[in-house]
């Protein structure tokens, strides 16, 4: 057996001891948590009409009208997320969610049927909540609820309330008074 060369041997030590410590990995951007967001005063108020106006649009589905969907996307199309660019995940995850919540808007806004629209509403406001909660919505106390069946046995459907109250909740399913509180913005109930 012929003897191995010294050197040879130095390099695959090493090696070794290069891969033992190798400094830990951040994850990639799509698996960090988003910042903390802060926002204005005039976005605030920007944010409050928003969630007006939606509010209003569930008020008039609850009365078989849907003409509050045409102020609603007004405020949506109008929010400025430009004091948001510094955070470019808070930014991109908003224009994405506003781009969703803005193209079930036009399907309700389209739909012939007023099951249809209550069908598009549900899709609006799940999306809705999602854009509160990342822009870290603190400004009022705002209640998710949920009819257990909006759509039929089973099927549920949930809107954002300005009130707590069960007695005063108004269905925009027009299944009767149905609602649960499941969550709450911010924080939980």
């Amino acid at each position: 057996m012929r003897p191995r060369p010294i050197w040879l041997l130095c390099l695959l030590i090493a090696a070794c001891k290069s891969t033992d410590k190798q400094a830990p990995q951040a994850p990639p951007p799509s698996e960090q948590p988003l910042q903390s967001a802060t926002y204005s005063t005039s976005f605030g108020a920007g944010l409050d009409s928003l969630i007006q106006a939606y509010s209003a649009l569930s008020f008039s589905l609850n009365k078989n009208d849907t003409s509050g969907g045409v102020p609603f996307l007004a405020k949506l199309d109008g929010l400025p997320l430009d004091e948001f660019k510094k955070d470019t995940l808070i930014y991109k995850t908003a224009v994405q969610q506003i781009g969703d919540t803005r193209t079930e808007l036009l399907g309700l806004l389209g739909e012939k049927t007023l099951e249809g629209k209550r069908q598009e509403l549900n899709m609006v406001s799940q999306d809705m909540y999602d854009l509160l909660r990342t822009l870290h919505y603190t400004q009022k106390m705002l209640y998710v609820v949920e009819c257990s069946s909006a759509f039929g046995e089973d099927k549920p459907g949930v809107w954002i309330s300005l009130t707590s109250d069960t007695n005063a909740l108004q269905n925009p399913y027009g299944t009767g008074h149905c609602g649960q509180i499941k969550d709450s913005l911010p924080g939980h109930p």
